[in-house]
């Protein structure tokens, strides 16, 4: 199996590799899931629209065992996520799910779909579910709180920011800052620390029901 690793020097070199990789891929070589590594390369890329390709040809002209569907559904819904085809990615999730009700990640996944859609009621039951199987995953505990601001629901949003700021990196906590400087809140240096300005700009952000997704 060919695994397609290239370091950020190399993001073209790297996408036309796994473009390539992907189209090339025969049905037998998709029966045994060697074009996902290709998938999964591009989406590490942010070249959604060849991991989605990638992850079909596994899905749909693969023989997999059932249990890797679940998987492969939800990293394809991802890419279409990120494709902002939110009705597809909806779908993908949906399939996983009837595969594997206890898919934690998709159950967070289509919450964040349902919230982008403008619809966290619906998006309120997947998280908790998500957060019940996994209370320790920091973006399930991300993605609760902004279910929670997105609600109105101000003082357990706080809380439940304070939570995942507890859970992630440093790397998590520096990119959520990038994101929330984006998004017009001034949340201090992207150190990786969660101090005062990060949880003040937090707090604004929860006040606005804003959603700080990339």
């Amino acid at each position: 199996m060919l695994w397609l690793r290239f370091g950020v020097g190399g993001t073209a070199t790297a996408v036309a590799a796994a473009f390539l990789y992907i189209l090339g891929a025969t049905t037998a070589q998709a029966a045994s899931a060697d074009a996902c590594p290709g998938a999964d390369t591009a989406y590490d890329l942010r070249d959604y629209d060849t991991a989605r390709q990638g992850y079909s040809l596994c899905i749909e002209r693969g023989r997999l065992p059932e249990e890797e569907l679940p998987d492969l559904h939800h990293r394809r819904g991802r890419s279409q996520m990120k494709l902002g085809d939110y009705d597809a990615a909806l779908a993908d999730f949906d399939r996983a799910l009837a595969i594997e009700e206890n898919h934690a990640q998709a159950l967070n996944s289509r919450a964040w779909v349902l919230l982008l859609k403008g619809l966290p009621e619906g998006a309120l039951p997947d998280i908790e579910a998500a957060q019940a199987l996994q209370p320790d995953d920091a973006r399930i505990a991300d993605s609760y709180a902004h279910v929670l601001a997105a609600l109105g629901r101000r003082d357990e949003a706080i809380a439940a920011f304070d939570r995942a700021l507890e859970l992630q990196n440093g790397n998590q906590i520096a990119k959520l800052q990038d994101n929330l400087r984006a998004a017009g809140y001034d949340a201090g240096p992207s150190d990786g620390q969660p101090g005062p300005k990060t949880r003040e700009a937090l707090a604004a952000c929860v006040r606005d029901r804003c959603i700080i997704w990339r």
